[in-house]
């Protein structure tokens, strides 16, 4: 096995298991809340915890691979992948989530973040498998706009159909 399929492989087993931990984190921050009311607390259960730690496991993964990748497109001269839309919306929406992150952790969970974070996991998902896009930037940059806002209006059906107070 060479190092880009090493490489490729850790990157998606991170996007798995960044996908997987936001998506649960919300399934059953969701289901509690409906259940328990005000008395869920996402960063005491130990649930959760777990989950965190998976989904903190998947964005090291993805950060560490990430890297990887760009250490071994340098040296091996391939300076265009640098330039490449695809790439630079990634990586904005790596940053983005960091940055939510952030947020998140100082103030507990909050439903921004929620769908910031499932906005930018399923984003950075599919430009990653899309590999035919041929979109600019400003484009895919606007498209996961859109997908942000998406989630923030999803997210408020689903919590007001299931009773959730955000």
């Amino acid at each position: 096995m060479n190092w880009q399929n090493a490489l490729a492989i850790t990157h998606v087993i991170g996007v798995a298991l960044g996908v997987g931990g936001a998506t649960l984190n919300e399934i059953f921050y969701l289901k509690f809340k409906t259940m328990l009311g005000s008395q869920v607390s996402p960063s005491g259960n130990t649930l959760f915890a777990l989950i965190r730690r998976t989904f903190y496991a998947g964005l090291a993964l993805l950060i560490v691979s990430g890297l990887g990748f760009v250490v071994l497109y340098w040296f091996n001269g391939v300076q265009e992948f640098f330039s490449n839309p695809r790439l630079l919306a990634k990586l904005t929406i790596v940053a983005i989530l960091l940055v939510g992150l952030v947020v998140s952790r100082a103030k507990q969970q909050t439903f921004l973040a929620s769908a910031v974070s499932l906005a930018s996991w399923y984003g950075a998902l599919a430009i990653g498998t899309w590999r035919t896009l041929d979109a600019s930037y400003g484009t895919i940059m606007g498209w996961y706009g859109i997908a942000v806002i998406a989630f923030i209006v999803v997210l408020l059906l689903i919590r007001r159909w299931l009773g959730v107070k955000s």
